[in-house]
């Protein structure tokens, strides 16, 4: 076929108003936006994939409630020997965030599933609340592993399932959370309730694989700007921020990738790496999704986790194809089982020496860069007609950059200003935090603000999608003095390459740029550390006490 030639990516989800009943059921002539021709729905027919879900009913015409979500969960763990099911946090408007932990043993401690010692995969639905079929799908894949096609599976992989991450979103099918916060690019700032509990519940249970599913606009800005519809059923992309170890990329393309590709290709699905446009009709620009280390697959694989971003056609058209779109994640996600169940010692070893390599790199890293621009085909179908059709764009890679800001690799960051929030939020990312025990003089570097982040043309798309740095800094040399009970975070350990994401006040989205307050530089916030020879350090809480122990 001709789109498996065509390797892009997009996908941006629009808020479209609806009506939405009292019970949070939307009904599907109140949520599309746009309504396709016949000759298009012909393209995308139901597909003979057996799944078991609330909104899957024969007739059935209303997305999942709360409520029905809740009972489906419920009901299948009260069914099953395998299936787990807690409540790991409330969302802003006080609804359950459930989280499903599948094990061959049925175990409910993570930490007892931790000792099982074998491949842990979450998968994460609906994080943007008018994205359902990911969500929807997560209710199959939580049916079929529990007492179905899949349980078999559970001998040799742990699954975490959170089938709706974004409960608010998905009561008012809006893409944000209850204050307005895009949770999908908030996974280094943690600043919604929602992904702290995700978080939190990710420290019990650490992953090595990481499956966020969404949905992608279908027409609006294709039709407006390209005079054509998007065409594959999938949009795909592994993470891409440059920090990411090799491996770990390479284990997103050339293993699970090709399964998935397969997987679907077995069912006439078909799928491009993800890519978006601007809302701005005038900019024709079309843009692979970004590497800010904030959105949540590059935040997971820069824990070192294998992470994909899953997307389906069907923001804007209400239930049209709905079983489709369900059915596609469903088939992504048991391969994705199938691959880790077959591959877990290779995966594990991998994912063991990435981690390793990461703690004792001591190369530049990485905090700004340029995408690449090139010219590429996009393959799309005629709204009426349903035709497939193909246009050229002007295209930005986000796995081809020209750094614009690369910087030596500390030894470690002491951390001076707002440090417990600072410290709980680098904890929530797998981050092992230290002190000083004695007071110590440090040869560090300290910032020193420059201006602010550069404006650009363009700063409704491009700025959102690969962000500039909030702010620019030089370095500047200084000998400190740092009293006992200072926190340090040391880089010798594996989120190495998140911490720097996270601390260096240039870098998109970082918590340091977010979060302190940055004047003289001769009273600063934050400091980069040279060496950590002589320090006295030990761990912050409960922390890991070989990461902050100096040899």
């Amino acid at each position: 076929m001709r789109t498996a030639r065509f390797y892009l990516s997009l996908g941006a989800a629009l808020v479209w108003g609806c009506f939405v009943h009292a019970d949070g059921r939307a009904r599907a002539e109140d949520i599309a936006a746009f309504h396709q021709s016949e000759a298009l729905k012909q393209h995308y027919p139901d597909i003979p994939v057996p799944m078991k879900a609330p909104a899957l009913a024969p007739g059935r015409s209303q997305l999942t409630s709360q409520e029905e979500m809740l009972a489906f969960l419920a009901d299948l763990s009260a069914r099953s020997s395998h299936a787990a099911v807690s409540m790991i946090g409330s969302s802003q408007q006080g609804r359950d965030i459930p989280l499903v932990l599948l094990s061959k043993e049925g175990f409910t401690d993570p930490e007892l599933l931790q000792k099982l010692d074998r491949p842990v995969v979450w998968f994460i639905g609906q994080q943007h609340g008018n994205e359902p079929a990911g969500g929807e799908a997560m209710l199959a894949l939580t049916a079929a592993l529990a007492n179905g096609e899949l349980t078999p599976l559970l001998d040799r992989v742990t699954v975490a399932i959170v089938p709706r991450a974004n409960p608010d979103g998905a009561a008012n099918f809006q893409r944000a959370t209850a204050n307005q916060v895009d949770p999908n690019r908030d996974h280094v700032l943690l600043s919604t309730p929602e992904n702290v509990a995700i978080h939190r519940a990710m420290l019990r249970l650490p992953p090595d694989v990481v499956f966020d599913h969404h949905e992608f606009s279908v027409a609006r800005r294709w039709v407006e700007k390209f005079g054509g519809v998007q065409l594959s059923d999938a949009m795909i992309l592994y993470a891409t921020h440059p920090g990411v170890p090799s491996n770990i990329v390479a284990l997103a393309k050339d293993l699970f990738k090709p399964s998935i590709d397969q997987a679907m290709q077995a069912y006439g699905l078909t799928n491009i790496l993800y890519h978006t446009t601007s809302y701005n009709g005038a900019d024709k620009t079309v843009a692979m999704g970004g590497n800010a280390p904030g959105i949540a697959r590059n935040t997971f694989g820069l824990m070192n986790s294998v992470s994909f971003l899953i997307e389906t056609r069907g923001v804007g058209i209400g239930m049209e194809d709905f079983e489709r779109r369900v059915a596609s994640h469903y088939v992504i996600a048991r391969s994705v089982l199938r691959t880790t169940h077959d591959n877990a010692d290779r995966l594990q070893q991998a994912l063991a020496q990435a981690r390793r390599s990461t703690a004792a790199a001591s190369d530049d890293f990485v905090v700004a860069h340029r995408l690449k621009q090139t010219q590429l085909p996009l393959p799309l179908r005629d709204p009426q007609s349903g035709e497939e059709k193909v246009v050229t764009v002007t295209f930005l890679d986000s796995r081809q950059i020209e750094p614009t800001e690369t910087r030596a690799r500390p030894a470690g960051y002491a951390i001076l200003d707002r440090t417990d929030v600072i410290a709980d939020r680098l904890r929530l990312n797998h981050v092992a935090i230290c002190r000083l025990t004695q007071d110590a003089n440090v040869d560090s570097q300290a910032y020193a603000v420059t201006g602010a982040g550069a404006a650009t043309d363009n700063e409704d798309f491009i700025d959102k999608i690969n962000p500039k740095q909030a702010l620019q800094v030089r370095l500047v040399p200084m000998q400190r003095s740092i009293p006992a009970g200072t926190v340090f975070v040391t880089m010798s350990q594996p989120a190495a390459s998140l911490i720097a994401a996270s601390l260096e006040p240039d870098s998109p989205g970082s918590l340091s740029g977010a979060l302190m307050s940055w004047g003289d530089a001769s009273s600063p916030p934050l400091l980069r550390v040279n060496s950590v020879k002589g320090l006295r350090l030990a761990p912050l809480g409960d922390g890991d006490s070989s990461v902050c122990r100096q040899d």
